[in-house]
């Protein structure tokens, strides 16, 4: 198995004995689909000696403390016992279930608060997982998409309203494209509607529905359009725009 150790994290490895199922040991990163995020209700000590414990039969992938870098105690790969459901790997089921998700529990004793340390590396850690994993990116950060709470998928008060998801989505909607990202769109888009515009002129100018729609949203330059939006738009365009 490949194992996907995060450079920022400090390893502090889990149980291996904590992880899989019998008939299914691990993923890959292109079968992750989201996270959840949950909260440890107590302190950092209890939440880690929980996890060491054989006779708990729970284990997650990412602790992250009141201060400093999270901890990762499995690889990305690993299926941990975090949700309480033992779900399957259908996007369909709505990215439920251990075998597609990633856990993350956030310590919050002793205030119930999600400090700026903690959002922080939070934000990180989400941000990673849509670098690495191609069906988190595939969408936009989303609640019950590709974000999830413990108890939207268990019968649970985790994580008891500790996760700022106003705050947590707003810090990950800020991230900007790199210079060579913009570049890439620009190419793309450019691509996009010199096809369109030579299909529409090998049908006599006539506009089908799907090229006039693409068309008058790469012509407003992606107004209004999400980064996922262009992508899809220019995924569409180079699929049907070309005939």
């Amino acid at each position: 198995m490949t194992a996907t150790w995060l450079e920022f994290c400090v390893r502090l490895d889990g149980p291996r004995e904590k992880q899989g199922y019998p008939s299914i040991a691990d993923r890959t990163l292109a079968q992750i689909e989201g996270e959840v995020d949950h909260s440890t209700e107590g302190p950092l000590t209890a939440a880690l000696g929980e996890l060491q414990k054989l006779t708990r039969q729970a284990s997650w992938h990412f602790t992250v403390p009141k201060s400093g870098p999270p901890l990762q105690h499995y690889p990305l790969e690993s299926i941990a016992w975090h949700t309480g459901l033992p779900g399957d790997r259908s996007i369909d089921t709505s990215l439920i279930g251990n075998l597609t998700l990633i856990g993350i529990e956030h310590v919050d004793w002793p205030d119930d608060t999600l400090n700026d340390n903690q959002l922080y590396w939070s934000v990180e850690l989400t941000k990673t997982f849509r670098l690495l994993c191609p069906q988190v990116a595939a969408h936009p950060p989303t609640l019950r998409v590709n974000l999830w709470e413990h108890n939207w998928l268990s019968s649970t008060s985790c994580p008891s309203g500790l996760i700022p998801w106003p705050k947590k989505l707003a810090a990950l909607e800020e991230e900007e494209m790199t210079p060579e990202e913009r570049q890439w769109f620009s190419d793309q888009l450019a691509s996009v509607v010199t096809q369109i515009k030579q299909r529409i002129d090998e049908q006599g100018g006539v506009r089908d529905t799907q090229a006039e729609a693409i068309l008058t949203k790469l012509n407003e330059g992606g107004a209004g359009l999400t980064e996922d939006e262009v992508k899809q738009a220019v995924k569409d365009a180079l699929a049907e725009g070309t005939g």
